[in-house]
């Protein structure tokens, strides 16, 4: 019973285990229509059908069972990508390198297994599966995607997309590697001829992952960072002409008012509807922020034209006490993201719907910035990270790293919350212990 079981396992361990490991690295790409049905049946249908395909294959396949073996595993790979590209929002070179880091896993833990065994002595017999041979094989695999998921979620922050696609041909020669010497590997009876073996698909194992986490690191995490710097300065400078042109509108509009004072006197120059229309000019363009912030005064300024513009409701109430340990640059970096999030976000809302609030207050010791608008989108977020629905993924979210970053600066915290389609960010900054 216990050896059925045992073989049982085995048989649905290579699709299952392979599937497992490439959903690890896949789960935060996003996700396509109908996405949780084609996941499931896909995977549970390929489950089936590649489990009686390896089944059949140890049973019956004879002399040819290495042969037989090899090719099941191709035919799993290949289910593996049908699956995955169909459920996500990935493009065909991503989809296939997460796949190969799943069957990664697959292969660096049975390499664990196999070196754990010849330690403790235990048969390693690909046909005949003892229970202790099984169990060992259960606790490799669980170890390994323990290590796997720790590494992805203390060292990548769960970014996985792959941004390098030159990373696809080492892999693929690898893996091609890895399955051949894997098949090859249980008929050959030769100790030597094993460890050898089985060494040299641990090394291809860890040269895998190496390029992998490499595709990770080097082509997204590090240039996000240098993407955001360059988005921020780019931001800054584009207030800065903002600041220029709103204090030439305040010029003109105070030199307007005083002009209008004078229409006042002798009203025989304009007749009353010009006069309306003049005032109703001067009220627009005098809607000028007064925080005592300069920086922020440009910022907010520009949004109350914005926004009225796209018939966006815009409350803001603006202590200025706190906010002098932030240089400009980062005024206008912190805040510009937040209400371009805002606007970006409200921009295709139904007109009803569109308002935003800010709020920013020192409490005793304790800066704090609140902002919350409508959203219609679901904004998913995990570990405080959003993810965008957005096809475009590249271009989106760099906003929100920077608000995390000039928050984390001064020692802050910064969060963001979505209920009841009102996306909030709220930010506390404990002002004894800011940088100076």
């Amino acid at each position: 019973m216990l050896q059925e079981i045992a073989s049982l396992y085995f048989s649905c361990q290579l699709f299952v285990a392979s599937f497992a490991g490439t959903y690890v690295f896949a789960k935060k790409v996003p996700k396509r229509n109908f996405f949780y049905w084609k996941f499931t049946l896909g995977g549970l249908v390929c489950s089936i059908v590649t489990t009686v395909l390896w089944f059949l294959s140890k049973r019956y396949g004879g002399d040819q069972r290495s042969l037989y073996v090899t090719l099941c595993s191709f035919f799993a790979l290949i289910e593996l990508f049908i699956v995955f590209y169909i459920s996500y929002k990935n493009s065909v070179v991503e989809c296939l390198t997460y796949i190969m880091a799943g069957w990664t896993i697959l292969h660096l833990s049975g390499k664990i297994q196999y070196f754990i065994c010849l330690l403790f002595n235990v048969t390693v017999d690909y046909f005949n599966y003892s229970w202790q041979y099984t169990l060992i094989n259960f606790l490799s695999l669980t170890f390994t995607f323990i290590v796997i998921t720790l590494i992805l979620k203390y060292f990548y922050s769960g970014d996985t997309r792959v941004k390098n696609p030159k990373v696809i041909l080492p892999l693929a020669i690898i893996v091609l590697v890895s399955v051949i010497l894997n098949s090859f590997s249980p008929y050959d009876n030769s100790v030597i001829s094993q460890i050898f073996l089985n060494l040299y698909a641990l090394a291809f194992c860890i040269i895998s992952l190496y390029f992998i986490f490499w595709s990770f690191d080097n082509s997204y995490l590090s240039n996000r960072v240098k993407l955001v710097e360059e988005l921020d300065k780019k931001k800054a400078k584009q207030y800065e002409m903002s600041k220029e042109s709103i204090n030439i509108i305040n010029n003109r509009t105070h030199d307007l008012k005083k002009l209008m004072s004078r229409f006042g006197e002798n009203a025989a120059l304009l007749n009353e509807d010009e006069i309306k229309t003049l005032n109703k000019h001067i009220e627009y363009y005098d809607k000028r922020s007064k925080t005592g912030i300069q920086s922020l005064d440009t910022i907010i300024t520009e949004k109350i034209y914005v926004f009225e513009k796209k018939k966006i409701k815009f409350r803001y109430k603006v202590e200025a006490q706190g906010l002098e340990i932030f240089s400009d640059f980062e005024i206008y970096t912190l805040f510009g993201n937040i209400l371009d999030n805002a606007e970006e976000a409200l921009s295709t809302c139904e007109e009803k719907d569109r308002f935003d609030e800010l709020k920013v207050y020192k409490n005793e010791n304790l800066l704090i910035i609140h902002n919350e608008n409508y959203t219609k989108d679901t904004v998913r977020i995990v570990n405080n990270k959003l993810f965008t629905s957005k096809k475009d993924t590249i271009s989106h979210g760099y906003g929100t790293e920077s608000i995390k970053e000039t928050v984390k600066k001064y020692k802050g915290v910064c969060t963001f919350s979505c209920a009841n389609n009102i996306f909030s960010v709220d930010i506390l900054i404990p002002l004894e212990n800011k940088k100076q």
